[in-house]
């Protein structure tokens, strides 16, 4: 959360009145301490293939480039990412950190990959976790209203034109801008040791 327009900071999420819904992507070590020591809230995490991360990120900068003063090109972007010298850190350490809370935490995991391909199923999911009844309808309606094509020129696009470039929204993105030698590298570092906890993401 930060100052933008269209974005609202602790302040107003602390004013809020109960239950609160509140976007962010911080780390386990910075969620509120609520959180960390009572455990009284219901957090939903949306982890998507770090390649695509990687491809996503690099060209949300590159399409705000002069306006950030963004300077990298991609063979150096990505080692920074690989390295963890990008805005949120490094997110193999961010999902290894989140996977190791599940339910019993308040912790809910899904998939963004899964989403985009089960999207029914994902939502029943979502509303059994935080115990709130569906009316008729709200499925289908939710489906078709975060459809990537419905979310270009739908209110959210309105609210962030200009903030947010919105390319795809699918999977597979990554092949690109990865090199063989990229591709194989990133497997190394990021894909076998989340792999070997556990973690097995969709990356085609």
């Amino acid at each position: 959360m930060g100052s933008r327009p269209g974005f609202h900071g602790f302040e107003s999420a602390a004013a809020s009145p109960t239950p609160r819904l509140i976007k962010a992507h911080c780390s386990v070590p910075r969620m509120p301490r609520v959180f960390r020591a009572d455990r009284v809230s219901k957090t939903i995490v949306v982890v998507r293939n770090g390649k695509d991360i990687c491809d996503s990120f690099y060209n949300q900068f590159d399409s705000m480039r002069h306006a950030m003063q963004f300077t990298c090109d991609w063979p150096q972007f990505f080692d920074n990412f690989l390295a963890g010298q990008v805005p949120f850190g490094s997110w193999r350490d961010h999902t290894l950190a989140w996977r190791q809370l599940g339910e019993a935490d308040g912790v809910l995991h899904l998939e963004y990959e899964t989403m985009r391909r089960n999207t029914s199923e994902t939502l029943e999911r979502i509303a059994s976790f935080v115990g709130r009844p569906l009316k008729p309808g709200t499925i289908e309606r939710v489906v078709a209203e975060t459809e990537f094509s419905a979310m270009q020129k739908g209110e959210m696009a309105q609210r962030y034109n200009g903030e947010v470039a919105r390319r795809k929204g699918g999977i597979g993105s990554w092949k690109e801008h990865f090199t063989v030698a990229q591709n194989e590298r990133f497997d190394a570092e990021f894909v076998e040791p989340l792999e070997a906890a556990g973690i097995h993401l969709q990356y085609e």
